[in-house]
């Protein structure tokens, strides 16, 4: 497994499964916290985002596809392409804005809604 992005919340890991390349989305540990509270949290953050990202794809957004579920972790798809922001021209930001729209239609609110947390894949 080959770390790609660490976050306050979550290391990602590229790795692969049967022969696809995947994400693991680790949630961290925080040392401050009781560590039965900490998994606790992790173990209920993870479950709702797997929830959240199922209801999203069945909202027609474009969102990686789950391919395990464990405690603190998620196994996603793979998405081939490059960070939203370096493709900041007016077609890219109207398609993206109708991607937002069926977020919010499919009664999801991103916390963390930047153009480097999506990617525009060819």
């Amino acid at each position: 497994m080959e770390l790609i992005y660490k976050g306050a919340e979550a290391e990602l890991y590229l790795d692969e499964f049967l022969g696809l390349k995947v994400v693991i989305k680790r949630r961290v540990a925080k040392g401050y916290r009781h560590p039965s509270l900490d998994l606790s949290i992790r173990v209920s953050r993870t479950r709702k985002e797997a929830r959240l990202i199922r209801r999203a794809r069945l909202g027609g957004v474009p969102v990686p596809a789950i391919l395990d579920v464990w405690k603190d972790s998620l196994m996603l798809e793979y998405i081939e392409g490059e960070k939203l922001a370096t493709r900041l021209d007016e077609k890219t930001m109207r398609k993206f804005g109708h991607i937002v729209c069926r977020l919010h239609d499919s009664g999801i609110s991103h916390n963390d809604l930047t153009p480097y947390n999506a990617v525009v894949s060819p």
